[in-house]
């Protein structure tokens, strides 16, 4: 397994070439994103100290970690999009935990805190504290849901859309409205989706029976029991991270007791059971995080997409270059008296939000949007790069930048003389 890490102690564990479309911005120091499969997320360190790790097949919309924040979601057996229309917000310094194959639907908003401070106008003591959220296995969410501070959802719940979620809700029980209140409990429920299955097959499931004879699932894996052995309190866990100070003791304390315990009954807790003795449970036989082994890739500043590992930097380089934008648009514009009437001034707005755009990303990832920055020559696609710098797009535009800039010495008269030159050369190619 990689281990990436920078000069400000970020580290990215896992293999990079197991994510899609993966974004990963560090804004502060010491954060910790360990991938222990593939998966398509979009993570924002805006603080120092916090860690996110992301399961396997895992989608989310986009996830936001304050300082000293932990983040878990576990891995996705069933092909919903998962988090995929999820946008999660951890601040406050609180913790998330989400177990395995959680079916959420679209449009969903997940936050620890309120964002804002509000305190009671006798007293004048604050009464809006940020609380973890904890997500227990298999959890079904409908659409437009809102998970708040202090949520505490139990293996096998559903929650019926348009709910707000701030209590605690026990295992094989629906819950439903504003805020979420019990519908209907001992129930259990199938991923298979019947929107897609014809009048026929749906009137012919009356029972489990007849469901089962329709998939290759086990039954009892969508039917929890509570198991005091392997029970993981939300309140143990809360405890524990609490008490970490350093990251990457966080991340060995998720990996070895709740990455490591797959049983199927480890967050599965229902109104009538018996926790107040339980312990956290470490499997023993399972490998812990200090064991593992890690080839470790030095990096100056730590984002993704990284800068020498963008398939298309190079190309991308050349083609963000003034020199080329300014020469294609003389190229599309040229082919009618419109556009070459129109040209001067798509020309001065090009140039001005180019001078607009390197000022404002000259800091932003190690790299701004040109990719200034950037060696290209250790780029994968550095030598199909040097074909798009002989395109008639980069040759135009670098003839006319040439030419604004000797004003003084008849440069548009010298430019016209390179265009003449520049289109020959291009014809007899």
């Amino acid at each position: 397994m990689q281990k990436h890490i920078d000069e400000r102690g970020n580290i990215i564990y896992g293999d990079l070439n197991l994510q899609r479309n993966l974004r990963l911005n560090f804004s502060g120091s010491n954060n910790i994103a360990f991938f222990a499969g593939s998966s398509v997320v979009n993570i924002n360190f805006i603080g120092s100290n916090a860690v996110a790790f992301i399961g396997d097949c895992v989608s989310i919309k986009h996830l936001e970690l304050s300082s000293d924040s932990v983040f878990y979601v576990g891995k996705i057996r069933h092909k919903s999009p998962s988090l995929g229309g999820t946008t999660i917000y951890l601040w406050e310094y609180q913790n998330m935990i989400i177990g395995d194959n959680p079916m959420f639907s679209w449009d969903i908003s997940m936050q620890t805190g309120d964002g804002h401070f509000i305190f009671d106008r006798k007293s004048e003591k604050r009464v809006s504290v940020g609380k973890s959220i904890f997500i227990g296995d298999r959890v079904w969410s409908g659409r437009n849901n809102i998970f708040m501070k202090e949520a505490k959802v139990f293996s096998g719940a559903v929650l019926g859309l348009n709910s707000f979620i701030n209590k605690t809700h026990y295992s094989g029980t629906i819950y439903a409205g504003n805020p979420a209140r019990k519908v209907k409990d001992n129930i259990f429920w199938m991923s298979e989706n019947s929107t897609i299955l014809n009048k026929e097959i749906i009137s012919n499931i009356k029972n489990v029976q007849m469901a089962k004879n329709r998939r290759t699932q086990n039954i009892k894996d969508t039917k929890f029991d509570f198991d005091k052995k392997v029970f993981l309190s939300p309140w143990l866990l809360e405890e524990k991270l609490q008490s970490l100070n350093e990251p990457m003791e966080k991340l060995e304390f998720v990996y070895d007791y709740i990455y490591n315990n797959t049983h199927k009954n480890r967050f599965a807790l229902f109104e009538d059971s018996d926790f107040k003795d339980c312990k956290l449970y470490k499997d023993e036989s399972k490998t812990a995080f200090k064991d593992l082994e890690f080839n470790e890739i030095k990096h100056k500043n730590l984002h993704y997409p990284l800068p020498n590992e963008i398939r298309n930097s190079a190309i991308l380089s050349v083609q963000n270059m003034l020199f080329y934008k300014l020469g294609k648009a003389m190229i599309v514009n040229s082919k009618s008296l419109k556009g070459l009437l129109k040209l001067p001034f798509i020309l001065k707005k090009i140039a001005k939000d180019d001078k607009r755009k390197e000022k404002f990303y000259k800091e932003l990832i190690n790299f701004d949007l040109k990719y200034k920055n950037l060696d290209i020559k250790k780029c994968l696609d550095y030598d199909k790069s040097l074909f798009y710098k002989e395109h008639l797009s980069y040759k135009l535009g670098f003839a006319l930048m040439k030419a604004h800039k000797n004003l003084c010495k008849f440069g548009y008269i010298i430019f016209w003389i390179d265009l003449i030159k520049i289109l020959r050369e291009f014809r007899k190619k």
